[in-house]
This record gives structure tokens, sequence and C-alpha cells, in this order.
């Protein structure tokens, strides 16, 4: 294989460029320069604002907790004090986005509360019915319901 004029040259400002990028890489610690990188974020609203999360749950040991194996009960209507009402999905969860806390320093309560004539004939609600949830900005805030028929 024959190497012409331009190939080498070609070869030599790379191979030049690579060496000056490697030098500058494992020299910069040494110079004492810092290199920063700062990723700019989105508003996020489950970073950036009180995402609420749950699960209305058939509580097949009482004990009002979620536990492993436990199914969610779909169809249920959840609701807030300020008048949001949502319905559980197929899996009897439910979330509500966007949540505004205007004390970002000290959180916020949120009260959220099953509608019981949402729930299956002589049903009974086994965990505390209202829910008070101290909720903060930049979290995601999980609560749940247990119900038993």
């Amino acid at each position: 294989m024959n190497i012409t004029k331009t190939d080498r040259t070609k070869n030599t400002v790379i191979k030049s460029f690579a060496q000056t990028s490697l030098l500058l890489f494992l020299a910069v610690p040494f110079l004492g320069l810092k290199v920063n990188a700062a990723p700019k974020l989105l508003n996020d609203p489950v970073f950036n604002q009180a995402t609420m999360i749950g699960k209305v749950f058939f509580d097949s040991n009482l004990n009002g907790i979620l536990d492993n194996g436990e199914l969610g009960i779909p169809g249920v209507r959840v609701a807030t004090v300020t008048g949001l009402v949502m319905e559980t999905d197929a899996y009897g969860r439910f979330h509500i986005p966007d949540g505004k806390v205007h004390n970002s320093r000290f959180g916020q309560n949120q009260l959220l509360k099953i509608d019981v004539y949402s729930l299956p004939q002589g049903a009974r609600i086994t965990s505390e019915n209202p829910r008070l949830l101290r909720t903060s900005n930049k979290a995601l805030n999980k609560i749940n319901f247990g119900v038993v028929f």
C-alpha cells in the first residue's frame, strides 16, 4: 500500500489533534482549571411541584397499609378540599399533578377523602378517611387508601 503525500498530511493533522486533546485532558487537573457543567432543568411537575400519587386498594389483611399482592379498586372517587375530584383507573391508581405549595420552605397540608358512595355496597375503609398529607415541592408525595368488602 502506497501512502501519498496528502494522506500523510491528513494523518499528521489528525494525530496532532488527538495528541493535543489528550494533553489538555490530562493537564486540566494539574493546572488547577475547573470544568463546570451545569445542566439546565426545565419545569418538570414531578420535581418542581408537589405531585401526589396514590392507590385505593383491597386490604386483604385489614392492616390499612398497601402490601404486595393487594389489588387496586377501579372507579373510586377521591376528592380534595379544593373541590378537585378524580376517579381511580383500572388498577385503583390516581394522581394529582402540578400541586401548588405556597410555602416551599415548610410545605403544605393536603386533605384527600374517598367518596364512600363510589365504593361497592357493604365496603368499609380500613385506613384513615380523610387522609392528611404534608406535601412539599420537588417531591413525589404518596397516599393510599385501604378498603375491604
